[in-house]
């Protein structure tokens, strides 16, 4: 079964209306795989990933800080509210919260062990976490209790968005996206066309009514309905190669995927830029995908498989960091 892919790649992204420019020269090393990313602004965000890997940045990602979870479980999704308050989830029911910044991390107890993929946080105190076998769970307390609300199906919780505290959407498995009007009280099924072997990975909305689903064969689906209807997006890839983040930010999106697959669009996701990369880094997975807005500039990140970080400019795509031995396509 497709997961949440672990490269360790970060990329960067800076769009005042169409591209705009960055530049760096900094080596960045660290020591394991990740599997999300998030930035609270340009400045600040935090990553997560193998083993309890936690690291921190202040300066856009140009020098990172290991931080202290207490665990050898994997983490596959981070997300904070402001600099102070976040969570992370992943494998074995694993949930830690911290609201000093993560520098220290207090470990909370779900109701089950079950692998927890998606996150999403409302507020200090509401929060949703979904997983394996259908695992939904729910927050109100800051995470002093979790409340189980797991779906009747089994099926696999990719992602989890919400436009405020009422309406949310999950992509799952089964081609299937869980819709919500109620703040999570009842859930339906939105009918996305797909089949039952299709794997959607992930869901964002920069609207009630306008979002994007990517998923496993390269899909991307469009709404400009809150799911009431989905448009499926063409885009000209051969391989058909997953996409397993996809972020929506005005009328900026960016995907992350397999082999390399790292695509743009500037029109709300109706068309699609490759971003181009070589030989080497086109052998790479990319997952998780964070982006922030400053004025009319929106930047991007992306973290993954291996120690690389890559700057996009316009068509441009450079390696800053350390290019391991290409033994990077093995598991």
């Amino acid at each position: 079964m497709q997961k949440k892919r672990n490269l360790l790649i970060i990329l960067f992204i800076a769009i005042p209306l169409l591209f705009g420019t960055l530049s760096f020269a900094k080596e960045v090393k660290f020591r394991g795989h990740l599997f999300s990313v998030c930035f609270i602004n340009e400045e600040e965000g935090w990553a997560a990933g193998d083993h309890g890997i936690l690291y921190h940045t202040t300066d856009g990602g140009m020098n990172w800080e290991t931080q202290i979870a207490k665990t050898e479980n994997s983490l596959f999704s981070i997300e904070f509210i402001d600099a102070n308050v976040g969570w992370v989830v992943g494998n074995k029911g694993t949930i830690f919260h911290t609201t000093d910044g993560g520098k220290t991390w207090i470990q909370q107890t779900a109701p089950k062990e079950k692998a927890l993929f998606a996150l999403k946080v409302l507020s200090a105190e509401k929060a949703w976490a979904g997983g394996d076998w259908g695992t939904l769970l729910y927050t109100s307390d800051g995470g002093k209790t979790w409340e189980d609300r797991t779906y009747p199906t089994d099926m696999m919780m990719y992602c989890i968005e919400f436009q405020g505290e009422s309406e949310g959407w999950i992509s799952s498995e089964f081609g299937l996206v869980l819709h919500t009007t109620d703040g999570g009280a009842t859930w339906e099924e939105q009918m996305t066309g797909l089949e039952y072997e299709d794997t959607l990975f992930s869901v964002s909305f920069t609207t009630p009514k306008k979002g994007v689903v990517v998923g496993i064969d390269g899909i991307i689906l469009l709404t400009d309905d809150g799911g009431e209807t989905w448009q499926k997006i063409p885009f000209d890839d051969p391989d058909k190669r997953p996409l397993f983040e996809v972020k929506l930010l005005d009328d900026v999106a960016v995907a992350a995927g397999d082999a390399g697959k790292l695509i743009t669009s500037i029109d709300g996701g109706h068309t699609w830029k490759q971003l181009p990369l070589d030989e080497n880094q086109g052998l790479a997975w990319f997952a998780g995908v964070s982006l922030v807005k400053r004025g009319k500039i929106i930047k991007g990140f992306t973290v993954g498989r291996q120690s690389v970080c890559v700057i996009t400019d316009d068509n441009q795509v450079d390696i800053v960091g350390e290019l391991p031995i290409l033994s990077i396509c093995k598991p």
